[in-house]
């Protein structure tokens, strides 16, 4: 069964959602691309998850420009690390496995990473795909351009909805609730770690808030993506607040 053909409810619809009915049918039904930024997040992911699954990829020096690194490229596609690559994101999983947190926890042992869960609701097909589930928690791995700016992004990119629907997802797989830790790394050197746990009434809540973005897909209003006439205004941050978030605040998203 491969996951990204499987037709049914996902965190990355239910994202889509939150943006317009639009977006989210464009999600559920489009081929959606993946970004330079989010192959390079897919092999920090494989790094830290899977590492073993790095090593086959890795090549000896190659020039893309020349017809030898053209052939291994057009062979090979973006399966290509290079020795220099591949040092990086040792070091990469370096950090987040030296992790006080990650090692004196065990977050990362004793369980099952890229955890495919498929379940029905309510006459709804579910899926979710985790970053790493064991049996008293899961976890999600994010990468970030630095951590102090993390709760923003996470706020922007709507990681609240992805975390509830994980939850719930990890209830299906076996009808027991876990702990969720979310696991954030800078994606440049030196690749700074920071582990945050996320309170069970804030998952509940979020999942909530997902299941009201299925429910008004299903209602049927399919129609643009702002179809009223919207007031313009500059976000706080843009009216003289400070553009960095709040260290001591990163964690509420």
């Amino acid at each position: 069964m491969n996951y990204y053909e499987v037709k049914a409810y996902n965190a990355t619809a239910i994202k889509a959602g939150a943006i317009s009915m639009l977006h989210m049918k464009h999600a559920l039904d489009g081929d959606n691309e993946a970004t330079a930024a989010m192959k390079r997040g897919t092999l920090q992911h494989r790094a830290v998850l899977e590492p073993e699954t790095l090593r086959s990829l890795v090549v000896m020096e190659y020039d893309g420009r020349t017809k030898e690194g053209k052939a291994l490229v057009a062979e090979h596609g973006d399966n290509l690390i290079k020795p220099a690559a591949f040092a990086e994101l040792s070091e990469v999983h370096r950090q987040v496995h030296q992790h006080p947190e990650v090692a004196g926890r065990g977050l990362l042992s004793g369980g099952v990473a890229e955890k495919e869960i498929y379940w029905r609701e309510n006459g709804r097909e579910c899926k979710a795909k985790l970053d790493y589930i064991a049996p008293e928690h899961f976890i999600e791995y994010k990468t970030c351009n630095n951590l102090a700016g993390f709760a923003r992004s996470a706020a922007a990119m709507r990681y609240n909805l992805q975390l509830g629907w994980y939850w719930r997802a990890a209830y299906c797989f076996d009808g027991k609730y876990r702990q969720c830790f979310i696991i954030a790394q800078e994606s440049k050197a030196p690749f700074d770690v920071a582990v945050f746990e996320v309170p069970r009434m804030h998952l509940e809540a979020w999942y909530n808030a997902a299941i009201e973005i299925v429910a008004k897909y299903e209602s049927g209003d399919r129609s643009g993506a702002f179809p009223s006439l919207m007031q313009f205004e500059l976000p706080a941050w843009a009216q003289g607040a400070s553009p960095e978030a709040d260290p001591e605040a990163m964690i509420e998203f």
